[in-house]
């Protein structure tokens, strides 16, 4: 089940948006309450999509460097061997 869910896409945006967000609303907790809301909802959905983009990426050039279509994607993804 634990793979499951860390294999997708969608638990990853989820959680950063709802633990960005929730943090944005208890980091304005001093403003009104509408300013709080508007500033996690704000907070959660650029979180978001900043780790949708994220993900996608990485798991885009891992599959490329994996399955041997893009060679030179090894270099941006992985440290070379004599580092390891």
């Amino acid at each position: 089940m634990i793979r499951l869910l860390a294999a997708q896409t969608w638990p990853h945006v989820a959680m950063g948006a709802a633990l960005m967000g929730s943090w944005a609303i208890f980091a304005n907790r001093a403003h009104p309450m509408a300013e709080s809301l508007q500033a996690g909802v704000l907070q959660g959905l650029l979180s978001g999509i900043l780790t949708a983009c994220s993900r996608r990426s990485q798991t885009a050039c891992a599959e490329a460097c994996h399955t041997g279509r893009w060679q030179p994607a090894r270099r941006f993804c992985f440290p070379p061997r004599s580092w390891l």
